[in-house]
């Protein structure tokens, strides 16, 4: 299977889990009677738009993968420019990094975060 194939067929399973997602959320309970009830049906909306949050991100992610494909810079760091390893790219294809700029990034984020 090409990359192309492949990154194809993962935003059409993301595509599927972003619209049960949303639909899970637009069923979920704004409020609830009763204060108990009210606490869980938040917090299982704020559940439910983490979700759908974490899965636009990674269609996102998918989205810049294909650009790269189509423009001849599908596997390179876009940091440091260097190849990303290809143990990398088959574990997670939609890499922007190297492993190296990616600890980097991590770590600043973190730093930035605290």
């Amino acid at each position: 299977m090409s990359i192309i194939s492949f990154l194809e067929q993962q935003m059409e399973v993301i595509n599927d889990r972003i619209a049960s997602a949303r639909n899970d959320l637009a069923t979920q309970p704004e409020s609830a009677a009763e204060d108990g009830e009210a606490s869980v049906a938040v917090e299982l909306r704020s559940k439910a738009d983490a979700n759908l949050r974490f899965l636009i991100k990674q269609k996102q992610s998918f989205e810049q993968a294909l650009k790269k494909v189509a423009s001849g810079d599908y596997g390179f760091c876009d940091d440091c420019g260097e190849e990303i390893e290809a143990k990398r790219l088959q574990m997670m294809p939609m890499a922007a990094c190297c492993v190296s700029c990616q600890t980097e990034r991590e770590l600043k984020s973190r730093h930035f975060a605290a």
